[in-house]
């Protein structure tokens, strides 16, 4: 008698493997049914931003954000200690992988050049990252 309890049993879960595989065959077959990776949608960076600075120089900065696609471009209030405030403007690329943003730019302030790249959390509300110019740099970090 068991024998005749194992014969079903294996037989169903054969039927289950032919018509998986069966099903598997035919969309491998038909065109365009290549599955593609989920992508996971970074969230935009435009608006009003807020944070500090610190490394070689030190203060606070709040910065308007306009992103168009992925360009992000800002102005900048930045308050350096013991120098006071300067308006700084920018630009970067944005590459977004597994929902999460990354920046790489550029920006001007007062005739002088620097740089900086920075990632945001998946919910776009915080950014972190690091900036230089001429000899000098540091980290940063912002929220919105």
């Amino acid at each position: 008698m068991r024998a005749s309890k194992r014969v079903p049993r294996a037989l169903i879960a054969g039927v289950m493997l032919l018509s998986i595989a069966g099903l598997a065959q035919q969309l491998a077959l038909r065109p365009g049914a290549a599955v593609e990776p989920t992508r996971v949608a970074c969230p935009s960076l435009g608006g009003n931003w807020w944070g500090h600075f610190e490394g070689h120089a030190s203060g606070t900065w709040r910065a308007r954000l306009t992103q168009t696609g992925d360009t992000l471009s800002a102005v900048a209030a930045i308050t350096v200690q013991r120098h006071g405030e300067v308006t700084a403007t920018g630009a970067a690329q944005v590459t977004c992988g597994h929902g999460i943003a990354r920046i790489e730019g550029t920006g001007t302030a007062r005739g002088m050049n620097g740089r900086f790249s920075g990632v945001a959390d998946k919910h776009g509300t915080t950014l972190h990252g690091t900036w230089s110019g001429g000899r000098l740099h540091g980290t940063w970090n912002g929220t919105r």
